[in-house]
């Protein structure tokens, strides 16, 4: 099987490519070790107060990243794609994951900001994608 993953700088691709093959990653940024596992994965403390920080955000409505046109970056990749599965990781209020839905992607959307997950499921009924997204 063929994973890509595309994301933004700290965005969690590391992380997850470590836990998808149970490989530790180099020493980072936020220094320390992150060892991977198939079922958990221990993510540094630091990790913990951008948690923190995102919920505050999502509560205040303070998500400058939620705009009304999918990503650019998205179309450009899905235009030479056929439609398939999808992992839309940090989906917040789920932009991308209705996007892709919409274009007949079948996608799983994850986002630590319950909030955000709560919203993302109104937005894709809404948009009729539900079934997909």
């Amino acid at each position: 099987m063929h994973v890509t993953l595309v994301g933004l700088p700290l965005s969690g691709k590391t992380t997850v490519f470590c836990a998808l093959t149970g490989q530790p990653a180099a020493a980072g940024p936020h220094g320390g070790r992150i060892e991977a596992h198939l079922a958990v994965v221990k993510v540094p403390d630091t990790r913990l107060a951008t948690r923190r920080r995102y919920r505050q955000r999502y509560e205040s409505g303070d998500v400058p990243w939620d705009g009304a046109d999918p990503p650019p970056e998205l179309l450009a990749l899905s235009a030479d794609l056929s439609p398939g599965r999808a992992l839309d990781l940090g989906c917040g209020y789920g932009r991308a994951a209705i996007a892709l839905g919409r274009l007949g992607w079948q996608v799983d959307g994850v986002d630590y900001v319950e909030r955000a997950i709560v919203e993302a499921r109104r937005r894709a009924r809404e948009a009729g994608v539900a079934g997909r997204v």
